[in-house]
């Protein structure tokens, strides 16, 4: 895998400090003799046009092609642009829901799907040995984020093309993407300020990441912050890392369900019947027009998406300890016990049969993964009585599950 030097390293430290592995380096080299680089400069009014001109003349049927951008939109709009063209494309980026995102990977393995527009978020775990050409429409963030995604080309060691698309432009862009992903100490020194004033005193603190960032003291505004949530986490990280925290298991609850209501009109008409307070009606029209309003399917909500709204905040009738996620839940309970929400679990399961990895295969590998579990704890503590309790470090556990050697169906745990 392509790393920076301080992710190795860091990678290295874990290892050592909570695993206990040495782990040994072999560098592979950034050097691959069957890649072509090219860059072609253009005008921001011209990208689209180099893009297609590219692929009319070093396209080719057999193989496929990536186009990375620096933003969810550009991907959209290029594979839009493409199939109009006539090419069959698809858009790629963690914005997709995770079942749409599986089903993109899958067909461009197999090939349904030759042309991936996508950011960097595609190419992790991807190993397709005919990708013929890559094409960035943005300059990548750094020089080892280019080799990474170059280096999905020509996995198959024969000829394969790498090429950047640069405009003037291009530049400023990458430099405000990287200005405002960056996490700043202010910022880390806010949200310790915020989980400080949350405890109120107590060792432990169950809050979400939006909860975090409403709180009175915190002076960092979520509709500024470029990708809040994931700043809020990173910066956990390192208060943990420093010494300032100690993280433990997440607090999840899930409430699974459906409107029974055909619109907000008849919901209304159904929440006006109810002996409801003003700020209640608030609350549950909130949550319905947050529902029907996005009605993608599979897709979900947090709790922090629908806490936000202002009819959530706390009022003089209720408990401190209750935060806004969690009025959040307790209202869609309400709410289905009047018969606004059907609260009912609905799991869909795919059936793989016929291919080599099938369902059948994959029930008689969890089989026996559970079996050899077993048995580890066994190893681990065979005088443990029944009812006592055992504490283990998973990450051991893990170690001892993965075999010594290759398996003889060339199988890796992880």
């Amino acid at each position: 895998a392509t790393a920076k030097k301080d992710v190795k390293f860091e990678i290295i430290d874990i290892l050592g400090r909570e695993i206990g592995i040495k782990v040994i380096e072999f560098e592979g080299g950034h050097e691959r003799s069957n890649l072509v680089y090219e860059v072609h400069p253009t005008s921001p009014f011209e990208k689209n046009e180099t893009i297609l001109e590219l692929l009319r003349i070093r396209y080719h049927a057999s193989g496929s092609v990536v186009i990375y951008c620096a933003r969810r939109k550009s991907t959209e709009e290029l594979a839009e642009l493409l199939q109009n063209e006539g090419y069959i494309a698809q858009a790629f980026h963690a914005g997709l829901v995770p079942s749409e995102k599986k089903h993109i990977q899958e067909d461009f393995i197999k090939g349904d799907i030759p042309i991936i527009c996508a950011t960097n978020a595609f190419g992790m775990g991807i190993d397709k040995d005919n990708v013929r050409l890559v094409i960035h429409y943005d300059i990548p963030g750094s020089l080892e984020n280019y080799l990474q995604e170059a280096g999905r080309a020509g996995r198959d060691r024969n000829a394969a093309e790498c090429i950047l698309i640069f405009t003037d432009q291009d530049i400023e862009t990458q430099f405000t993407l990287s200005s405002i992903s960056r996490l700043t100490k202010r910022e880390i020194a806010q949200l310790l300020r915020g989980l400080r004033y949350a405890a109120k005193g107590e060792n432990e603190l169950v809050l979400t990441t939006g909860e975090l960032m409403r709180q009175e003291v915190v002076d960092l505004d979520p509709e500024e912050m470029y990708d809040a949530d994931t700043r809020v986490r990173t910066a956990i990280s390192w208060l943990e890392r420093g010494g300032y925290l100690e993280r433990n298991e997440n607090n999840t609850r899930v409430f699974q369900g459906t409107p029974l209501v055909r619109d907000l009109e008849e919901a209304k008409e159904k929440i006006d019947s109810l002996d409801l307070s003003k700020r209640q009606q608030e609350r549950w029209m909130s949550i319905l027009a947050a529902i029907m309003e996005n009605r993608t399917p599979n897709r979900g909500f947090s709790a922090d998406d629908l806490a936000s709204h202002s009819s959530f905040q706390k009022t003089e009738h209720e408990s401190d300890n209750e935060t806004e996620s969690q009025r959040v839940i307790r209202t869609l309970q309400d709410m289905a016990e009047q018969g606004l929400l059907n609260k009912e679990t609905t799991l869909t399961a795919y059936i793989r049969h016929k291919i080599a990895n099938s369902s059948k295969k994959r029930l008689q590998q969890t089989c026996e993964l559970e079996r050899d579990f077993l048995k580890v704890l066994e190893e681990t503590a065979p005088e443990t009585e029944t009812e006592n309790h055992l504490e283990i470090d998973l990450r051991q556990v893990n170690q001892k599950l993965q075999p010594s050697g290759p398996r003889p169906d060339g199988r890796v745990r992880c």
